[in-house]
This record gives structure tokens, C-alpha cells and sequence, in this order.
């Protein structure tokens, strides 16, 4: 008989739990405002290093979510706001090349 042998290709950096929780984040009132903000909290929060083209992939595809956020949404985010995550941004991927 046939049977399925097991893929000997990399196993996946989002497991089942962080995939879970950043489900529940997604359903949050204070939502992502934009894949590069997600793609810095999965950096913060669960330490893994992930292509934005992923983050948008996985969230979009895989969790069937969107981040509805309009454009005089976008227009009205204060600019500290603005500032501020790309200052971490900036901060993480220095420390993440040294």
C-alpha cells in the first residue's frame, strides 16, 4: 500500500499559537493599522523575524482577515504616532543586523 511520507522541507515559523493570537488581536478594537505595524509586533511580541510580503499573506489568505482601515483614517493618525513606529521599527532592525 501507499502511505505519505513526512515533508522533510522546513517547518513553519508561525505556529498554531502565535497564528491564534495574533487572531485575536486582529479582532481587537485597536487593530493594525498596517502590515508593517503587524509584521513589528510579531518582532516584539513573539521574538520571530517575518517578510512583510508573509505577514500580508498571512493574515489576508490564510486568517481571511483585512485590515480596513480607510484613508482619511490613515490621514488623521497623529504624527508622533507615525514617528514612533518607525523610530522601533528602525531601532529592531538594527539591533536584528548586529
Amino acid at each position: 500500500m501507499l502511505t505519505r511520507q513526512k515533508s522533510s522541507g522546513r517547518s513553519k515559523l508561525i505556529t498554531p499559537v502565535i497564528e491564534q493570537s495574533l487572531k485575536l488581536k486582529l479582532q481587537d478594537k485597536e487593530k493594525f493599522n498596517s502590515y508593517k505595524e503587524a509584521q513589528l509586533w510579531l518582532m516584539q511580541e513573539h521574538d520571530i523575524e517575518i517578510s512583510y510580503t508573509a505577514v500580508h499573506h498571512l493574515i489576508r489568505y490564510q486568517l481571511k482577515q483585512k485590515l480596513n482601515v480607510s484613508a482619511t483614517e490613515v490621514k488623521k493618525q497623529k504624527p508622533e504616532i507615525k514617528k514612533d513606529v518607525k523610530a522601533s521599527f528602525k531601532d529592531l532592525s538594527s539591533a536584528i543586523q548586529q
